[in-house]
């Protein structure tokens, strides 16, 4: 077995069509795993699990033996002790087109190109995209103090001399450095220790672990943070060792060929991950039209038949009250979400007219100002076709 994560309750997720990643529909309430696992479905590589199966030991079983060769995707939808949630194990395995599906990649015929794909991409990096706690989606369900109980979760017993029950296993795990201000992120195991309590641990020379022990000397309690149900994407960067001094959210941008957004956590004050929607450049202008027209059209719809699209949104919701989705909906799926109108298009202007006093006039570097140039000139060439 190679990872499992906890897969969000009463997420069914639809796919149809030709096994395209670029032709999925996306709820925009759909986290990364959701996108994937629906291009995973697409693909049959996704094997759903209706019986009743226990996390301790029975799923990690399972697993084990069907994962020793090329085998789906096991979304386990019944598990004992845990009424609607789901389990998601065997999420890459021997299977080389999930792999090519997790780094961005069309189906290569042999692994050795695969390989040669990623390591083409970790070649470049991006920085990370602060954007505000509000979009998160983790942010729609916060439970704090006594009302906190991980065990909720259906944390896995692995191997029959486990000494618990681990919930940590296809997870990204936040530390900083407290010198540098270095963001890592790893894949470390936890385990469920009761129920707000949770044990981590860190080999010797890992980075988390020269975190903790940085901060330790200075008599302080080290900030982490646990993420799961995370986009694979992610999962691969946290268990790639890269150079101590470099993010592997920034890696995560150079395969991804976008920047990943975070929003700062305000309990730890860490960078967490959060979901996006994004129209890969690869696709060219013609598709990339026909998408946006897709997406206009779909919004036009949900505009004009609110209460049908909230409806729809509420299958995805996660428990959240109707009333506050439909306000944090109505914050991003609005009139301006079609066209952001006259004064909109007058922002972007003074926005673009205003980069070389902002920064700081000759302090820009020469690369920038063409990146800016051609940014303006894309802009005002489509603010100038009334887009």
């Amino acid at each position: 077995m190679d990872m499992s994560v906890s897969v969000a309750p009463e997420k069914q997720a639809a796919a149809a069509g030709e096994a395209k990643s670029d032709q999925i529909v996306r709820s925009p309430n759909s986290s990364g795993l959701d996108e994937w696992l629906a291009k995973v479905d697409a693909m049959g590589e996704l094997k759903r699990i209706t019986a009743e199966v226990d996390p301790d030991l029975e799923a990690a079983t399972i697993t084990y033996l069907v994962g020793s060769q090329k085998s789906p995707a096991l979304l386990f939808e019944n598990i004992k002790g845990h009424p609607g949630h789901r389990a998601l194990y065997n999420m890459i395995g021997c299977n080389l087109s999930r792999f090519c599906l997790m780094i961005g990649e069309e189906p290569m015929d042999h692994p050795l190109k695969a390989v040669q794909a990623l390591q083409k991409k970790m070649g470049r990096t991006m920085k990370p995209k602060e954007v505000s706690a509000e979009t998160a989606i983790c942010n729609q369900n916060i439970v704090t103090g006594d009302k906190i109980d991980i065990r909720q979760f259906p944390a896995q017993r692995m191997w029959p001399l486990d000494g618990g029950l681990y919930l940590g296993t296809g997870d990204a795990v936040v530390t900083q450095c407290p010198e540098t201000g270095r963001i890592n992120v790893g894949t470390y195991r936890m385990m469920i220790k009761g129920p707000r309590e949770i044990g981590v641990y860190t080999s010797p020379g890992k980075d988390a672990t020269l975190d903790r022990e940085k901060w330790w000397k200075l008599g302080k309690p080290m900030p982490i943070a646990a993420a799961y149900g995370i986009d694979p994407l992610l999962f691969l960067v946290a268990a790639t060792s890269f150079p101590k001094t470099e993010s592997e959210y920034e890696y995560y941008g150079g395969i991804n060929g976008a920047p990943i957004e975070l929003f700062k956590s305000d309990v730890t004050g860490l960078p967490l991950p959060l979901g996006g929607n994004a129209i890969r450049r690869s696709l060219g202008p013609e598709l990339t039209a026909k998408v946006t027209g897709a997406l206009r059209d779909s919004i036009q719809y949900a505009l004009d038949h609110r209460d049908e699209a909230l409806a729809y949104a509420m299958q995805f919701a996660r428990d959240v009250d109707p009333q506050l989705a439909d306000k944090f909906v109505g914050m991003y799926v609005n009139e301006r979400t079609l066209d952001y109108g006259a004064d909109g298009r007058e922002a972007v202007r003074r926005l673009l007219q205003t980069d070389a006093r902002a920064a700081g006039g000759d302090a820009i570097r020469h690369e920038a100002r063409e990146i800016i140039a051609r940014v303006r000139a894309r802009v005002e060439s489509e603010l100038a076709a009334g887009g």
